[in-house]
């Protein structure tokens, strides 16, 4: 399913995503135990579907 050059629509409030994406970035990277009780399925799934073998 090629979607270049398609539009594929734009994030509303997205400094406030970004904003809360860095904090829960932060908490992990402080301690790790916090990192496994979080939850990075999305962020996975994106990366998964990006860097396909």
């Amino acid at each position: 399913m090629d979607k270049l050059g398609k539009y594929q629509g734009e994030i509303v409030g997205k400094r406030a995503v970004q904003k809360s994406f860095h904090e829960k970035l932060k908490r992990a990277r402080s301690d790790r135990e916090v990192m496994t009780m979080q939850d990075w399925s999305g962020l996975t799934q994106i990366l998964n579907h990006i860097v396909r073998p």
